[in-house]
This record gives structure tokens, C-alpha cells and sequence, in this order.
């Protein structure tokens, strides 16, 4: 049977009709409450997306210029090859090797999708990212300069604490300490800013975005028996830790005890004045990284405390705050003051190396004088087999300190 138009709707088909036009009723609202599109943006995910496209940005270049500096030490590239400059087409006066060029020209171009799709959901300030250019935008193209600048700066900077560019003939040992370490430090100013970028990202008021100070994310770590609190995280703590720890670990794995044959670039200088020893590589390479992670976290987390600001915050275990990360200047890059066993070692404190622990025969004393082959004292833990004072073969005792026929 067929129904009229003019027919009432029997009740099956009002209960119908109902039903939809409250699904389209609830769409409607939803639709609304929605707009404008980035009314629910969250400023630490995309601090989170602007600090991973900076370290990409500086490591993935960092490790091309890294291989150039291996192929220059392997005799496979020219000494007048500088692998710290940057292409003609950016702006640079070229390497002097065009696939060292192309490759840092593919680097240097990206920028990771997440990044890219932030503008497309609001203004920097929106996103929290306005304060990566100093002083602060609100443009994005500036914003992506400021990004480009500095993710370019720490490239060079993870190249050149790292390679010499003095012509020379370079050992198999050199040139094994210097790539292991080209890894290590590429690898360790991603992970420090990961870690705090984590620690931000707990710190903040998820629903909002907003900073908050319940911890202190840009505390750095302490050695496990100095039992200072740094960010109040486990986690984070337990990551920014592993992450120092392991560049001491390279060093002592592939670097020779005695550094003497190094040819290690000034800004590794000895900061105890005295012997140059593994524990013041380990130390003179985090005091180069820690300050660059820093860099890029003090601009995207504009306002939050952290060591190094000036303020001397007790609670968090600050004994001093100098308003720098500075080592050996009275107040430590960790702001703990001086004292031997805090992993900073300093020639005005009369260290010969600090390698934070109570630990002998690991390079380095409690009393922190430097342990080392030649040093006159026979160290198992450092798989010594003798120890004559020297480093002379033909005597006796080796060079590297083991017994000769």
C-alpha cells in the first residue's frame, strides 16, 4: 500500500526523524565548538615538534661533516678540504668536495613534516615557539630562520669540538677515539634534549599547555653517589644520567689512556692544567654539549627556572647560581659548589681530574689525581702490567705499560 506526501509520518518514522536530527543537532555543536582549528593546540607537543627539528637539523649535518673530517684523517679527502663550511647554494663558500656538499645541501634543506604542519594550526606565540628567536616573533618565516641558525650553529659546534683541522699524520688510535666520540656527542645532545623536552612536556598542565615548575627540567645530572636531586624524575634523571655517563664510557672504550698523541682541538683544553687524562676529555666534552642542548631548551621553555639562571633555588638542590653554566668559576656548571667528587675538575681547586666517584684505578683517585700509564704506580683496573714513570719502550716496560721481554 502505497503512503501519501501529505500522510503523517507513523510513529516508527517520527522516533526516526527524531533520532537524526538529534545526530545532526550534536554534529553541529561539535562542528562549532571546534572552530577556530587550533582553539585545542597544546604549546608543549609543539615546543616538543620545534626541538626535534632542531636537533635533527644539527645532528644529520654534524654526522656529514663527521664523515668528512674521517675521510680527511683517512688520506680518502684533502686537508685543504673544510668540512665545516657550508655549500655555495646556502650561502657558504663551499666544502671544497661536492659530495661532502650535496650531502650537507639534502641535510640542511629538511625540515621534518611535524614541524612543517604547525603553522597550518595557528601563530608561533599559539604554539608556544614565538621565544626560539630572540627577541620573539610572532612570523614564521622568522621562526624558521631562527631555527636554520641554530640548528646550523651546533652542527659546526659538534664538528669542531671533535676535529682538528691541523694537517698531520693521524694514528689508527686517533682516529678511532675521534670517530667513536663524533658518535657519542652527536648522540648525546640528542638525547639531553629529548629527555628534557620530556620533562617539560610532564612538568606542563597537559589540558592547557602551560608551563608549570613542579620539576626542575633543566637540572643537570650528578654523579649516583653525590645523592643530589636533579629534575625529581626518575626517568628523566635515569636518561640525562645513562646519557653522561656514556661519553666517559666512550672515552675510557676508545681512547688510549694517555692523550698526549691527540691532537684534540682547543676547545677541549685541560681544565686541570695539568696532564690531559681521559676524565678531562670526558669532562671538557660535556662542558661543550650540555651548554648547546641547553641553548635550544632555554629558548623554547622561555621562563621556566632552571640552573644557570641567577636565582639561587634551594629546594632544588642549588648551592649556588652564578647566572652561567661555567665550569671552575666558583659555582659549577651543575650549581654545586666546588669540592672534589662532583665530577667537575678544576685547576683552582688543585684537581688534577674529577670523575665524580670514590672510585681508584678508573683514571682517576678519590682525592682526584690523575691516574694513568707513566704515572710510576702499577693500576690493574687500568690493565697496567707495570708502570715505570715513562711512556718509553725498550725498557722494560711499554709504552702502554705492559711487561717486555
Amino acid at each position: 500500500m502505497k503512503t501519501s506526501l501529505n500522510q503523517p509520518l507513523r510513529p516508527r518514522g517520527r522516533a526516526v526523524a527524531t533520532r537524526l536530527a538529534c545526530i545532526v543537532s550534536i554534529a553541529l555543536l561539535a562542528a562549532a565548538s571546534a572552530a577556530p582549528a587550533h582553539a585545542a593546540l597544546n604549546p608543549l607537543v609543539s615546543r616538543m615538534k620545534t626541538a626535534i627539528a632542531i636537533w635533527k637539523l644539527a645532528v644529520n649535518s654534524a654526522k656529514v661533516r663527521h664523515r668528512c673530517g674521517t675521510a680527511i684523517e683517512q688520506g680518502e679527502l684533502a686537508w685543504s678540504v673544510n668540512c665545516n663550511e657550508d655549500p655555495v647554494s646556502l650561502g657558504g663558500a663551499g666544502t671544497g668536495d661536492a659530495e661532502v656538499d650535496a650531502d650537507l645541501e639534502k641535510m640542511l634543506t629538511k625540515r621534518p613534516g611535524a614541524y612543517l604542519k604547525l603553522r597550518d594550526a595557528g601563530l608561533p606565540s599559539e604554539h608556544g615557539v614565538d621565544t626560539l628567536c630572540e627577541p620573539a616573533s610572532d612570523d614564521w618565516s622568522a621562526i624558521d630562520t631562527c631555527l636554520y641558525q641554530l640548528g646550523l650553529a651546533h652542527s659546526k659546534q659538534l664538528f669542531s669540538i671533535i676535529f682538528n683541522p691541523t694537517e698531520r699524520s693521524v694514528s689508527m688510535s686517533e682516529r678511532d677515539c675521534r670517530r667513536a666520540l663524533g658518535n657519542r656527542v652527536r648522540s648525546s645532545y640528542r638525547r639531553l634534549i629529548i629527555n628534557r623536552a620530556n620533562c617539560f612536556s610532564r612538568n606542563g598542565l597537559l589540558g592547557s599547555g602551560e608551563l608549570a615548575d613542579r620539576y626542575d627540567c633543566m637540572a643537570p645530572a650528578v654523579p649516583p653517589t653525590r645523592g643530589i636531586p636533579a629534575t625529581q624524575l626518575m626517568r628523566i634523571d635515569d636518561g640525562v644520567g645513562s646519557t653522561i655517563k656514556g661519553v666517559a664510557g666512550s672515552v675510557f672504550e676508545h681512547c688510549p689512556d694517555y692523550l698526549a698523541g691527540i691532537n684534540f682541538p682547543s676547545p677541549l683544553s685541560d681544565p686541570t692544567g695539568g696532564v690531559f687524562g681521559s676524565s678531562d676529555l670526558a669532562q671538557g666534552l660535556l662542558e661543550n654539549v650540555v651548554p648547546m642542548s641547553d641553548a635550544v631548551l632555554e629558548r623554547l621553555y622561555d621562563g621556566a627556572p632552571y640552573c644557570g639562571d641567577g636565582v639561587l633555588q634551594a629546594d632544588i638542590g642549588e648551592q649556588c647560581d652564578d647566572g652561567n653554566r661555567t665550569n671552575c668559576d666558583g659555582c659549577e656548571y651543575n650549581c654545586q659548589l666546588p669540592s672534589c667528587g662532583n665530577a667537575v675538575g678544576c685547576a683552582s681547586e688543585a684537581e688534577e681530574c674529577d670523575d665524580g666517584d670514590a672510585v681508584s684505578e678508573d683514571g682517576c683517585t678519590p682525592a682526584c689525581v690523575l691516574e694513568y700509564c707513566g704515572d710510576g704506580a702499577t693500576q690493574a683496573g687500568l690493565e697496567e702490567l707495570c708502570d715505570d714513570g715513562n711512556n718509553a719502550d725498550g725498557d722494560g716496560c711499554s709504552a702502554n705499560c705492559q711487561t717486555e721481554p
